[in-house]
Parts: C-alpha cells; structure tokens; sequence
C-alpha cells in the first residue's frame, strides 16, 4: 500500500505542474528549473536525466512569424494598411525588431523596435518584413517573409435614404440624399421606376455626392404609393436602396363664383343658381355640397336651398333697401380616404369651404352707376415691349351700391371685382381693354387701345425662347428606350444628315465600330410647364447597338421599359451585387463587409496555437511513462531480491 500511494503522490505533483506550465504563453528557464528541481528530489542534484531536460528546453528552435504570411492582404481605400505582427521563441528575448522593404529593396520601415503581438502598416504593392531577436546571450536571430498588399476598388455607399418619403399632392417633392464612395470615382444615379418621381445628381465634392430625388407639382390623379429603386454606381460597383414614396391626397376647398354686385326691383323675382366646383366632391349636380347663405347687414330676406345652391326670393316693398350678404359652401372633405400622414400636408380631416360676398339692392328706383375717373387718361396708347400698365377706375352708385368691376382684353375676362387691373403686354399687337362697372342691372365702362409694335430684330442676331417670367424650366428625361440602330433610322428618314454625323463622331470617339453605333431617342419634358425651351436638353445621344438586348449581352444598356445599373444587373435584371444585399457575392471577406464594402467585418479570429507549450507537455509525459516504467522495474527488483533473502 505505501509503495501504491508514493506513485500516486508523484503523478499528482507531475500534474499539477504540468497546468502550471500550460497557463503561460511563454514558458521561461525559471519555470523550467522548477521542473528540474523535482528530477533532483527524486534522482538526485547530478542527475542525468534532469540535466537533459533542462537541456533541451533551453535550446529552442529560431523565431517564427505566425502573422503576416506569405499571402496577398486586399484592403479598401479607407482602410488602414495594417495586419498582425505575431512572433515568437522559445528563449528569452531581449529585444524584437523589424525591417520593412518594398518589391524593389528600397528600405520603407529600418530597424524598428517592437513586442510581440502587435500590429504594423505596410505598403500597396510587394512587402518584404525582415524580424529580428536579441537573445539574451548575445546571439541574434532573424528570420522574414514575402507579402502582397492590393487595393480593392470599394463600392459606393447610399447613406440617408428612408423606407418612407412623403410628398404632398399640390406640392413638389425634393429629397436630398448623400452617397460616399472612398475610390473618389465618378458617380453616377438612376431610379427605376422613374415619372412622377425622378433622380438626379447636384453635385460630387471628394468622397461626397449629392442627388435629389424630385417632382414638378403633384396632382390628384398622382395620389398613392411608389415603390423606388434608387442605385448609384462608380462603373464597376453599385449600391442600390429601395423607398416608398408616398404622395398624401389634401382637400380641396370648393370653388364658388364671385357674385359681384346684384340688384332686384320691388314685386320682381330674384333668381340665382350659385355655381360651385370641388375636385373631390365635384358640381352641384352630384349633390355632394351643401350651401348657406348669411346677411352680414340687413334682416334676412331669402334663403337658398342647400342642396342645389338656387335663391328664388320675390322682393317686395317691405324689403327695399341694400343688403350685404355671404353665400357660402361646403364640401364633405376625404371621408374615410384620409391618409395616415394627412396632418404633414397639413389636413385635419375636416370639410372644405369657400364663400362669396356680395351686395344686393331692392329699390324702386334704379340708378346706373358712375365711373368718375379713370387711368391712364389717355385712351390710346403706342409702345414697344415690355409694357406694363397699371389700369384703375374710381366710381359711384346713386343707389349706394358698390360697383363691381369687369375687366377684359379684346372681349375675354380678365379678372372681376376689383377697380384696379395690372398688365403686362409683351407680344406685339392691338389690344382692346375695357373695364365694365356694374350695379347687377346698369352699367358703365371705358376702353383703352394699345398698340405694341414688334422691335427690330438686332443684326447680331438672337435667341429664342425668352425668360417666360418667373418660371423656371426643369427638364427631365426618360432614357429608358432602347438603343437603335443609327443606319435604320436614317434609311427611314427618321434621321438628318447632321444628327447621324453627330452620333457617329461620337461613337468613335468611344472606340465603336459603325455596325455597333447606336442612337437612343429621348423623351424630354419640362416638369414646370413655362411653356418656354430656353434649358431643353438633347434629345438624342449615341449608344453601343446591340440587336436584341438582354441580361446576359455583356453590354450596360436599356431593355424592357428599364436600364440597367452596372453590365447585365440591375434595372430590368437581378439586382447588381451591393454591400447591403445580404449576400456574400462581391470578393467580400463576410456578408456586407471587407473588400470592396466600406465597413470593416468583425471576425473573431482563431486561437493561436502554442506548439511550443504541446512539445513541453509531450516531453513531459514521455518522462512520466518512463519514470513510472523506471520505478515499477525498481520495485519489481527489490521485490525478487527480498524473496531470494528470504529463502
């Protein structure tokens, strides 16, 4: 039993050890003497085989570089060029350093001091990393390795683009949005599906560009949900992002007709059907509008039915006298149309109205009235363009009614009920102005003649369009159509000599052959209607012909009512291989991250593995077998030597 429990004790105390041991990275000679001093204990200070164990773990192979190795590190632009510098010995160093060379031998980093486990930079192209150690008896070790470092081209990167834009019927949209690409290429943008919605680029400052996603006024046939498809592209890699534009419905307050002055005679019949318009609800035919009326001054005197917007009243000798009056109308508003959002566009739900004022006199004795001045005095008036004149009339009315005025050019109306008229005459022609002033039974009126006549024509010639006032052109293209061939169009004269001249300049100028040049025709319009083509753009440019277009022709072009982004994905095919797509599909290090994706992966890398600390421990065990064979065969002797003792 005693013999049992020695055996025991000296595995224990071997174990224990040995965890000691593996709970350090870097096993140092003072641990290792430890070890010795057990093999002294047990065999005594001389002896052999501690002094051989003592001897082969101190002299430890030369150093290792574990990280960089010889391989090809791809990083991004934005990237920092640095990877791991892992070393290690198994004698104590005193002092680690490297040097750095480029492809060529030209010395980039000399000589510079480290510890292990560190990080340094290194240089696109060819890296040569010399690592050397100072023992700590004088010797110096080295070692090196051979790396390639490359740059990826990084693909651009949509920043700012909601899930959800709103816009508001009667309004215009524009919704800026930033796009980064580190290369500091050329960005381009596009958005499928585009009309009523378009995209286009403002401006691009280093890293930055900025697009806007816009609209001319948005109308009620435009109410509803648009699902966009907004990419940008730098010609080799893209992003794409997808919005919900939705455009919020708002109601329309009805239309009512401005009344103007109104006059009835005692025992007579005063009959009016007010006309009012709603985009919603429509006219008075449908029903939907209701109508009240209110005397802002004088008793009440007729009524009007609700529905139909009619006053019927016979007046009579009691109600003689002037009345201001307001006859108003309501419209049912949304209902259960109303958008979540309406409240951005600034509706609360409720129903639309509008009214209209007016004075009505009842008299029996009915006076016309006066105009008792007038501007300009002078009834004929010769220009040239631009002229503006402003017109204006002061009158009277025996009766004490106000007046309405009517103002019209060459027999149109203008504008009513208003004694002052501006207008701006910019063609040349004769033009008739009148002004009618009116009671609602008598009238009176003035005229002015004016002559613009046409200027010469400036002998250095001119443009054409002109300014159109304050409206701005804003053209927008749809170039969605495909590219066709530039010698069909013109055998089918759809195409003039200097247009196709133009096109095939250009097509060689992009290095295309005569049976690959193409023409795409444009369809240009202005959102703002100016009704002016001062800004107009081309609308054609050439476009490398391909006689059936696909999503396999090797080819960026347009088929199938869309463009693609980059060749054959995007648009009308599947979507371009992006750094938001989930997929790892792009020579990314993980899904969306690394290589040409800006944002950095976060990989967890592996352990390290110490084969320094297994071969110790290998050792270790090897010389337990043996010590355990040793001690058995020790017993095993001693045992037949008291046997033969006893006999």
């Amino acid at each position: 039993m005693y013999k049992k429990l020695v055996v025991l004790g000296f595995l224990l105390i071997m174990l224990v050890n040995i965890f000691w041991i593996a709970s350090y990275t870097k096993p140092e000679v003072g641990k290792i003497s430890t070890f010795a001093s057990y093999f002294d204990f047990l065999f005594g200070s001389s002896s052999t085989v501690a002094q051989l164990f003592v001897q082969v773990v101190v002299n430890a192979p030369n150093i290792t570089i574990a990280s960089p190795t010889n391989t090809t590190y791809t990083f991004n632009l934005s990237q920092n060029k640095s990877v791991d510098l892992n070393v290690s010995a198994e004698k104590t160093i005193q002092t680690w350093f490297y040097t750095l060379y480029n492809g060529s031998g030209t010395i980039i980093v000399n000589r510079q001091v480290f510890t292990p486990n560190t990080t340094i930079t290194l240089i696109t192209g060819t890296n040569k990393l010399a690592v050397y150690a100072n023992l700590t008896g004088g010797q110096v070790g080295n070692t090196n390795v051979t790396l390639s470092v490359t740059i990826s081209n990084s693909a651009p990167q949509i920043l700012n683009l909601s899930g959800q834009i709103l816009a508001c019927e009667d309004s215009f949209l524009s919704h800026l949005i930033n796009i980064t690409d580190e290369d500091l290429d050329t960005i381009s943008v596009s958005m499928t599906p585009i009309n009523p919605f378009f995209i286009t680029k403002l401006s691009q400052t280093g890293n930055l560009t900025i697009a806007e996603i816009f609209s001319g006024t948005l109308t009620k046939s435009q109410v509803g949900s648009y699902r966009e498809n907004v990419s940008a592209s730098d010609g080799s890699r893209a992003d794409t992002a997808i919005t919900n534009i939705s455009v919020v419905a708002v109601n329309h307050n009805p239309s009512i007709e401005l009344l103007g002055a109104q006059t009835v005679w005692f025992n007579a019949k005063f009959i009016k059907q007010i006309t009012a318009n709603d985009t919603e609800d429509g006219n008075v035919s449908g029903g939907n509008l209701t109508y009240n009326v209110t005397f802002i001054s004088g008793i009440p005197i007729f009524t009007i039915n609700s529905t139909s917007g009619k006053i019927n009243m016979t007046a009579n000798a009691s109600v003689v006298g002037l009345y201001n009056v307001s006859v108003c109308v309501r419209d049912k508003g949304l209902n259960t149309s109303i958008h979540p959002n309406a409240t951005y566009c600034g509706y609360t739900g409720g129903p639309g109205y509008n009214c209209s004022n007016f004075e009505l006199t009842v008299t029996n004795q009915n006076r016309p009235p006066n105009i008792t001045s007038y501007y300009p005095t002078t009834t004929t008036i010769s220009s040239t363009p631009p002229l503006t004149i402003s017109f204006n009339v002061s009158t009277e009315d025996p009766d004490d009614t106000t007046p309405s005025a009517y103002w019209s050019i060459n027999g149109v109306l203008e504008t009513s009920l208003t004694n002052q008229f501006n207008k701006t005459f910019s063609d040349g022609g004769t033009f008739n102005v009148s002004v009618r002033v009116s009671d609602g039974e008598l009238n009176d009126s003035r005229s002015w003649t004016i002559t613009i006549s046409n200027p010469p024509r400036s002998s250095t010639g001119g443009g054409g369009g002109g300014g159109g006032g304050t409206c701005q052109e804003r053209w927008v293209c749809d170039n969605t159509a495909m590219c066709q061939n530039i010698n069909g169009l013109y055998k089918n004269k759809l195409l003039d000599d200097l247009s196709r001249g133009i096109i095939e300049i250009k097509c060689r100028l992009e290095g295309w052959s005569e049976e690959e040049c193409g023409i795409k025709l444009l369809d240009c319009k202005d959102i703002n209607n100016c009704k002016t083509t001062t800004k107009k753009p081309n609308v054609t440019e050439e476009c490398f012909y391909v006689a059936n277009p696909s999503c396999n022709d090797n080819v960026k072009n347009c088929h199938d009512k869309s463009c693609e982004v980059l060749v054959d994905c995007g648009g009308p095919c599947s979507q371009c291989p992006t750094c938001s797509d989930t997929i790892q599909n792009q020579g990314e290090e993980a899904i969306d991250c690394g290589g040409p994706c800006p944002n950095s992966c976060q990989i967890e890398k592996p352990k390290k593995i110490n084969y320094l600390l297994y071969l110790l421990i290998i050792l270790i065990l090897l010389l337990i077998v043996a010590i355990i064979y040793t001690l058995y065969k020790l017993f095993a002797i001693k045992k037949r030597i008291e046997e033969n003792d006893q006999q």
